[in-house]
Protein backbone atom coordinates (compact mmCIF):
# COMPACT_ATOMS: atom_id res chain seq x y z
CA UNK A 1 0.00 0.00 0.00
CA UNK A 2 2.83 2.38 0.83
CA UNK A 3 4.44 1.61 -2.53
CA UNK A 4 1.28 2.60 -4.36
CA UNK A 5 0.94 5.76 -2.30
CA UNK A 6 4.20 6.93 -3.85
CA UNK A 7 3.10 6.03 -7.36
CA UNK A 8 2.15 8.72 -9.87
CA UNK A 9 -0.61 6.50 -11.31
CA UNK A 10 -4.20 7.67 -10.88
CA UNK A 11 -7.62 6.34 -11.82
CA UNK A 12 -6.59 2.88 -10.57
CA UNK A 13 -9.04 0.55 -8.82
CA UNK A 14 -7.61 -1.06 -5.68
CA UNK A 15 -9.32 -4.03 -4.04
CA UNK A 16 -8.54 -4.86 -0.40
CA UNK A 17 -9.97 -8.02 1.19
CA UNK A 18 -10.20 -7.45 4.97
CA UNK A 19 -6.99 -5.40 5.29
CA UNK A 20 -7.54 -4.80 9.01
CA UNK A 21 -7.67 -8.44 10.07
CA UNK A 22 -5.54 -9.01 13.15
CA UNK A 23 -4.87 -5.30 13.70
CA UNK A 24 -5.15 -3.42 16.98
CA UNK A 25 -7.77 -0.57 16.94
CA UNK A 26 -4.90 1.93 16.96
CA UNK A 27 -3.46 0.34 13.82
CA UNK A 28 -6.89 0.20 12.17
CA UNK A 29 -7.03 4.00 12.29
CA UNK A 30 -3.64 4.19 10.61
CA UNK A 31 -4.82 1.73 7.95
CA UNK A 32 -7.92 3.85 7.38
CA UNK A 33 -5.68 6.86 6.79
CA UNK A 34 -3.76 5.00 4.09
CA UNK A 35 -6.98 3.95 2.38
CA UNK A 36 -8.20 7.55 2.32
CA UNK A 37 -4.88 8.76 0.89
CA UNK A 38 -5.17 6.25 -1.96
CA UNK A 39 -8.67 7.54 -2.67
CA UNK A 40 -7.59 11.19 -2.54
CA UNK A 41 -4.93 10.55 -5.20
CA UNK A 42 -7.76 10.03 -7.67
CA UNK A 43 -8.20 6.27 -7.33
CA UNK A 44 -11.11 3.95 -6.63
CA UNK A 45 -10.73 1.95 -3.42
CA UNK A 46 -12.92 -1.11 -2.88
CA UNK A 47 -12.71 -2.70 0.57
CA UNK A 48 -14.29 -5.95 1.77
CA UNK A 49 -14.52 -5.47 5.52
CA UNK A 50 -16.40 -6.27 8.74
CA UNK A 51 -14.86 -3.75 11.12
CA UNK A 52 -17.22 -0.85 11.98
CA UNK A 53 -14.22 1.51 12.17
CA UNK A 54 -13.46 0.92 8.48
CA UNK A 55 -17.08 0.88 7.37
CA UNK A 56 -17.48 4.31 8.99
CA UNK A 57 -15.01 6.01 6.59
CA UNK A 58 -16.73 4.75 3.44
CA UNK A 59 -18.27 7.15 0.93
CA UNK A 60 -20.55 4.38 -0.33
CA UNK A 61 -21.61 1.10 1.30
CA UNK A 62 -22.94 -2.08 -0.28
CA UNK A 63 -24.34 -4.55 2.27
CA UNK A 64 -24.95 -8.14 1.15
CA UNK A 65 -27.30 -10.54 2.89
CA UNK A 66 -29.78 -10.87 4.41
CA UNK A 67 -28.04 -13.91 5.87
CA UNK A 68 -25.15 -16.13 4.87
CA UNK A 69 -24.78 -19.09 2.52
CA UNK A 70 -28.12 -20.05 1.05
CA UNK A 71 -29.76 -17.22 2.99
CA UNK A 72 -27.50 -14.60 1.40
CA UNK A 73 -26.44 -13.49 -2.05
CA UNK A 74 -28.67 -10.42 -2.27
CA UNK A 75 -28.07 -6.69 -1.98
CA UNK A 76 -29.65 -5.74 1.35
CA UNK A 77 -28.62 -2.09 1.31
CA UNK A 78 -26.75 0.40 -0.84
CA UNK A 79 -26.03 3.97 0.16
CA UNK A 80 -24.26 6.04 2.82
CA UNK A 81 -23.04 4.92 6.24
CA UNK A 82 -25.78 6.99 7.88
CA UNK A 83 -28.34 5.20 5.75
CA UNK A 84 -26.88 1.83 6.71
CA UNK A 85 -27.19 2.70 10.42
CA UNK A 86 -30.84 3.57 9.90
CA UNK A 87 -31.54 0.43 7.86
CA UNK A 88 -33.00 -2.76 9.26
CA UNK A 89 -30.25 -4.99 7.89
CA UNK A 90 -28.22 -7.22 10.19
CA UNK A 91 -25.15 -5.07 9.64
CA UNK A 92 -27.05 -1.85 10.19
CA UNK A 93 -28.57 -3.04 13.46
CA UNK A 94 -25.21 -4.09 14.87
CA UNK A 95 -23.02 -1.32 13.50
CA UNK A 96 -23.06 0.61 16.78
CA UNK A 97 -23.52 -2.32 19.14
CA UNK A 98 -21.17 -2.54 22.08
CA UNK A 99 -20.67 -5.67 24.16
CA UNK A 100 -21.77 -5.41 27.78
CA UNK A 101 -19.56 -6.62 30.59
CA UNK A 102 -20.77 -9.22 33.07
CA UNK A 103 -21.51 -8.15 36.62
CA UNK A 104 -19.17 -10.83 37.95
CA UNK A 105 -16.36 -12.96 36.54
CA UNK A 106 -15.16 -16.41 37.53
CA UNK A 107 -12.14 -16.74 39.75
CA UNK A 108 -8.93 -18.44 38.64
CA UNK A 109 -8.20 -21.79 40.30
CA UNK A 110 -4.43 -21.73 39.62
CA UNK A 111 -1.78 -19.91 37.63
CA UNK A 112 0.80 -20.87 35.05
CA UNK A 113 4.12 -19.17 35.66
CA UNK A 114 6.14 -17.64 32.86
CA UNK A 115 9.55 -16.39 33.90
CA UNK A 116 12.21 -14.53 31.95
CA UNK A 117 10.43 -14.56 28.60
CA UNK A 118 12.84 -12.99 26.09
CA UNK A 119 11.57 -14.15 22.72
CA UNK A 120 12.05 -11.47 20.03
CA UNK A 121 11.34 -8.08 21.65
CA UNK A 122 10.27 -9.37 25.08
CA UNK A 123 12.29 -7.85 27.91
CA UNK A 124 12.68 -10.67 30.49
CA UNK A 125 8.92 -10.75 31.07
CA UNK A 126 7.56 -12.46 34.20
CA UNK A 127 3.83 -13.17 34.24
CA UNK A 128 1.36 -15.45 36.03
CA UNK A 129 -1.36 -16.61 33.66
CA UNK A 130 -4.60 -17.48 35.49
CA UNK A 131 -6.07 -20.92 34.78
CA UNK A 132 -9.69 -21.94 34.65
CA UNK A 133 -10.76 -18.58 33.20
CA UNK A 134 -10.80 -16.88 29.82
CA UNK A 135 -7.75 -14.63 29.54
CA UNK A 136 -7.07 -12.20 26.69
CA UNK A 137 -3.57 -11.07 25.77
CA UNK A 138 -3.80 -7.81 23.86
CA UNK A 139 -1.70 -4.89 22.69
CA UNK A 140 -0.73 -3.03 19.54
CA UNK A 141 0.63 -4.95 16.58
CA UNK A 142 4.23 -6.00 17.20
CA UNK A 143 4.07 -5.50 20.96
CA UNK A 144 5.04 -9.12 21.72
CA UNK A 145 1.73 -10.92 22.21
CA UNK A 146 2.49 -13.84 19.94
CA UNK A 147 6.09 -13.96 21.12
CA UNK A 148 4.91 -14.39 24.70
CA UNK A 149 2.33 -17.06 23.93
CA UNK A 150 4.15 -19.06 21.25
CA UNK A 151 7.55 -18.65 22.86
CA UNK A 152 6.68 -19.42 26.47
CA UNK A 153 3.26 -21.12 26.55
CA UNK A 154 2.45 -23.02 23.36
CA UNK A 155 5.29 -25.50 23.69
CA UNK A 156 4.32 -26.78 27.13
CA UNK A 157 2.85 -30.17 27.80
CA UNK A 158 -0.94 -30.27 27.62
CA UNK A 159 -1.23 -27.03 25.66
CA UNK A 160 -3.34 -27.00 22.49
CA UNK A 161 -2.27 -24.13 20.24
CA UNK A 162 -4.81 -22.77 17.78
CA UNK A 163 -3.78 -20.16 15.22
CA UNK A 164 -4.84 -18.94 11.78
CA UNK A 165 -2.44 -20.81 9.57
CA UNK A 166 -4.02 -22.69 6.68
CA UNK A 167 -5.47 -26.08 7.52
CA UNK A 168 -3.34 -28.85 6.08
CA UNK A 169 -5.12 -31.53 4.11
CA UNK A 170 -5.74 -32.93 0.66
CA UNK A 171 -8.21 -31.59 -1.86
CA UNK A 172 -10.65 -34.21 -0.57
CA UNK A 173 -10.61 -32.77 2.95
CA UNK A 174 -13.66 -30.92 4.20
CA UNK A 175 -15.13 -29.68 7.51
CA UNK A 176 -16.85 -33.01 8.12
CA UNK A 177 -13.65 -35.04 7.81
CA UNK A 178 -11.61 -32.56 9.85
CA UNK A 179 -14.00 -32.41 12.82
CA UNK A 180 -14.93 -36.11 12.85
CA UNK A 181 -18.55 -35.55 11.83
CA UNK A 182 -18.30 -37.80 8.77
CA UNK A 183 -17.82 -41.14 10.51
CA UNK A 184 -21.14 -41.18 12.48
CA UNK A 185 -22.97 -40.02 9.34
CA UNK A 186 -21.60 -42.93 7.33
CA UNK A 187 -22.46 -45.37 10.11
CA UNK A 188 -26.03 -44.09 10.26
CA UNK A 189 -26.51 -44.66 6.53
CA UNK A 190 -24.96 -48.12 6.78
CA UNK A 191 -27.16 -49.13 9.72
CA UNK A 192 -30.34 -47.85 8.09
CA UNK A 193 -29.68 -49.74 4.83
CA UNK A 194 -27.85 -52.84 6.09
CA UNK A 195 -24.67 -52.19 4.10
CA UNK A 196 -21.05 -51.33 4.83
CA UNK A 197 -20.10 -47.79 5.89
CA UNK A 198 -17.35 -47.79 3.25
CA UNK A 199 -20.00 -47.40 0.56
CA UNK A 200 -20.70 -43.87 1.82
CA UNK A 201 -17.13 -42.69 1.43
CA UNK A 202 -16.02 -41.03 -1.80
CA UNK A 203 -12.52 -42.22 -0.98
CA UNK A 204 -13.47 -45.87 -0.67
CA UNK A 205 -15.92 -48.41 -2.12
CA UNK A 206 -18.64 -45.90 -2.91
CA UNK A 207 -16.47 -43.72 -5.12
CA UNK A 208 -17.34 -43.11 -8.75
CA UNK A 209 -14.94 -45.30 -10.75
CA UNK A 210 -14.51 -42.72 -13.50
CA UNK A 211 -13.30 -39.78 -11.37
CA UNK A 212 -12.11 -41.87 -8.39
CA UNK A 213 -14.44 -39.97 -6.09
CA UNK A 214 -13.09 -36.50 -6.84
CA UNK A 215 -16.14 -35.36 -8.82
CA UNK A 216 -14.02 -33.89 -11.62
CA UNK A 217 -11.90 -35.11 -14.50
CA UNK A 218 -8.48 -33.49 -14.60
CA UNK A 219 -7.00 -32.98 -18.06
CA UNK A 220 -3.31 -32.16 -18.35
CA UNK A 221 -2.61 -29.88 -21.32
CA UNK A 222 1.17 -29.80 -21.19
CA UNK A 223 2.42 -26.25 -21.06
CA UNK A 224 -1.13 -24.89 -20.72
CA UNK A 225 -3.17 -24.67 -17.54
CA UNK A 226 -4.74 -27.87 -16.23
CA UNK A 227 -8.45 -28.15 -17.01
CA UNK A 228 -11.00 -29.61 -14.59
CA UNK A 229 -14.42 -30.66 -15.87
CA UNK A 230 -17.30 -32.21 -13.92
CA UNK A 231 -17.40 -35.97 -14.17
CA UNK A 232 -20.07 -36.97 -16.70
CA UNK A 233 -20.78 -40.32 -15.02
CA UNK A 234 -21.55 -39.03 -11.51
CA UNK A 235 -22.37 -35.42 -12.39
CA UNK A 236 -19.85 -34.17 -9.86
CA UNK A 237 -21.53 -36.01 -6.99
CA UNK A 238 -18.46 -38.25 -6.45
CA UNK A 239 -20.48 -41.41 -5.69
CA UNK A 240 -21.66 -44.35 -7.74
CA UNK A 241 -25.33 -44.12 -8.79
CA UNK A 242 -26.11 -47.28 -6.78
CA UNK A 243 -24.94 -45.59 -3.57
CA UNK A 244 -27.36 -42.71 -4.07
CA UNK A 245 -30.27 -45.14 -3.98
CA UNK A 246 -29.70 -45.68 -0.24
CA UNK A 247 -31.67 -43.27 1.89
CA UNK A 248 -31.68 -42.03 5.45
CA UNK A 249 -34.84 -40.19 6.51
CA UNK A 250 -35.62 -39.60 2.83
CA UNK A 251 -32.23 -38.15 1.84
CA UNK A 252 -29.26 -39.69 0.04
CA UNK A 253 -25.66 -39.18 1.13
CA UNK A 254 -25.02 -36.31 -1.30
CA UNK A 255 -28.11 -34.41 -0.12
CA UNK A 256 -26.92 -34.79 3.46
CA UNK A 257 -23.43 -33.57 2.58
CA UNK A 258 -24.90 -30.47 0.95
CA UNK A 259 -26.81 -29.51 4.11
CA UNK A 260 -25.62 -26.43 6.00
CA UNK A 261 -24.29 -27.49 9.40
CA UNK A 262 -27.19 -25.83 11.20
CA UNK A 263 -29.68 -27.85 9.14
CA UNK A 264 -27.67 -31.02 9.67
CA UNK A 265 -27.82 -30.52 13.44
CA UNK A 266 -31.58 -30.84 13.30
CA UNK A 267 -31.45 -33.76 10.88
CA UNK A 268 -29.04 -35.68 13.12
CA UNK A 269 -30.53 -34.57 16.43
CA UNK A 270 -30.23 -38.02 17.99
CA UNK A 271 -29.21 -41.60 17.47
CA UNK A 272 -25.91 -43.00 16.31
CA UNK A 273 -25.31 -40.19 13.81
CA UNK A 274 -25.77 -37.35 16.28
CA UNK A 275 -23.57 -34.43 15.24
CA UNK A 276 -20.69 -33.93 17.72
CA UNK A 277 -20.77 -30.88 19.96
CA UNK A 278 -17.95 -29.47 17.87
CA UNK A 279 -20.48 -28.42 15.21
CA UNK A 280 -21.61 -25.63 17.54
CA UNK A 281 -18.40 -23.81 16.70
CA UNK A 282 -19.36 -23.54 13.04
CA UNK A 283 -21.12 -20.75 11.24
CA UNK A 284 -24.47 -22.06 10.06
CA UNK A 285 -23.85 -21.50 6.36
CA UNK A 286 -20.97 -23.98 6.05
CA UNK A 287 -21.99 -27.24 4.43
CA UNK A 288 -20.87 -30.26 6.38
CA UNK A 289 -18.86 -31.83 3.55
CA UNK A 290 -17.98 -28.87 1.36
CA UNK A 291 -14.39 -28.42 0.26
CA UNK A 292 -11.92 -26.74 2.58
CA UNK A 293 -12.64 -23.18 1.51
CA UNK A 294 -10.71 -19.98 2.11
CA UNK A 295 -13.06 -19.02 4.93
CA UNK A 296 -12.52 -22.38 6.62
CA UNK A 297 -8.77 -22.61 6.17
CA UNK A 298 -7.89 -19.24 7.64
CA UNK A 299 -10.22 -19.39 10.66
CA UNK A 300 -9.34 -21.16 13.93
CA UNK A 301 -12.91 -22.35 14.45
CA UNK A 302 -12.18 -25.62 12.66
CA UNK A 303 -9.35 -26.35 15.08
CA UNK A 304 -11.48 -25.36 18.07
CA UNK A 305 -14.16 -27.70 16.75
CA UNK A 306 -11.75 -30.60 16.48
CA UNK A 307 -10.52 -29.97 20.04
CA UNK A 308 -13.96 -29.57 21.60
CA UNK A 309 -15.20 -32.67 19.78
CA UNK A 310 -12.47 -34.85 21.23
CA UNK A 311 -13.45 -38.13 22.83
CA UNK A 312 -11.20 -37.45 25.83
CA UNK A 313 -13.43 -36.51 28.74
CA UNK A 314 -13.07 -36.12 32.47
CA UNK A 315 -14.24 -33.85 35.23
CA UNK A 316 -11.50 -31.30 34.45
CA UNK A 317 -11.40 -28.59 31.79
CA UNK A 318 -9.14 -28.67 28.78
CA UNK A 319 -7.09 -25.49 28.59
CA UNK A 320 -6.73 -23.99 25.12
CA UNK A 321 -4.34 -21.30 23.96
CA UNK A 322 -5.08 -19.23 20.89
CA UNK A 323 -4.04 -16.03 19.17
CA UNK A 324 -7.31 -15.51 17.32
CA UNK A 325 -7.68 -12.01 15.88
CA UNK A 326 -11.29 -12.19 14.72
CA UNK A 327 -13.66 -9.46 15.80
CA UNK A 328 -14.63 -9.30 19.52
CA UNK A 329 -17.65 -11.27 20.64
CA UNK A 330 -20.05 -10.56 23.52
CA UNK A 331 -18.85 -11.85 26.86
CA UNK A 332 -20.40 -15.21 27.65
CA UNK A 333 -23.15 -14.83 30.23
CA UNK A 334 -23.52 -18.52 31.02
CA UNK A 335 -20.06 -19.08 32.53
CA UNK A 336 -18.71 -20.84 29.43
CA UNK A 337 -21.23 -23.66 29.59
CA UNK A 338 -21.25 -26.31 26.90
CA UNK A 339 -24.46 -24.88 25.43
CA UNK A 340 -23.42 -21.23 25.32
CA UNK A 341 -23.87 -19.66 21.89
CA UNK A 342 -22.48 -16.25 22.85
CA UNK A 343 -18.92 -17.34 23.52
CA UNK A 344 -19.03 -19.51 20.34
CA UNK A 345 -16.47 -22.00 21.51
CA UNK A 346 -18.74 -24.88 22.52
CA UNK A 347 -16.56 -26.08 25.40
CA UNK A 348 -17.48 -29.74 25.48
CA UNK A 349 -14.11 -31.39 26.02
CA UNK A 350 -13.11 -31.78 29.64
CA UNK A 351 -9.64 -33.19 30.02
CA UNK A 352 -7.18 -31.78 32.48
CA UNK A 353 -3.57 -31.71 31.26
CA UNK A 354 -0.57 -32.12 33.51
CA UNK A 355 0.51 -29.62 36.16
CA UNK A 356 1.98 -27.38 33.45
CA UNK A 357 -1.51 -26.48 32.25
CA UNK A 358 -2.19 -23.89 29.64
CA UNK A 359 -3.93 -20.60 29.36
CA UNK A 360 -7.59 -20.44 28.39
CA UNK A 361 -7.92 -17.74 25.79
CA UNK A 362 -10.06 -17.07 22.80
Amino acid sequence: MLRHLGSSLTDVTYVFDEPTIGLHPHDIQRMNGLLLKLRDKGNTVLVVEHKPETIAIADHVVDLGPGAGRAGGEISFEGTVEGLRASDTLTGRHLDDRASVKDSVREADAVMEVRGADENNLQEVDVDIPLGVLTVVTGVAGSGKSSLIHGSVAGREGVVSIDQTAIKGSRRSNPATYTGMLEPIRKAFAKANGVKPALFSANSEGACPSCKGSGVIVTQLGFMDTVETPCEDCGGKRFQPAVLEYRLAGKDIVEVFEMPVREAQGFFAGGEAKIPRSSRCWTGWLTSASGTSHSVSRCPRCRVASVSGSSSRSRWRRQVTSTCSTSPRPVCTSQMSTTCSACWTGWSTRARPSSSSSITKR
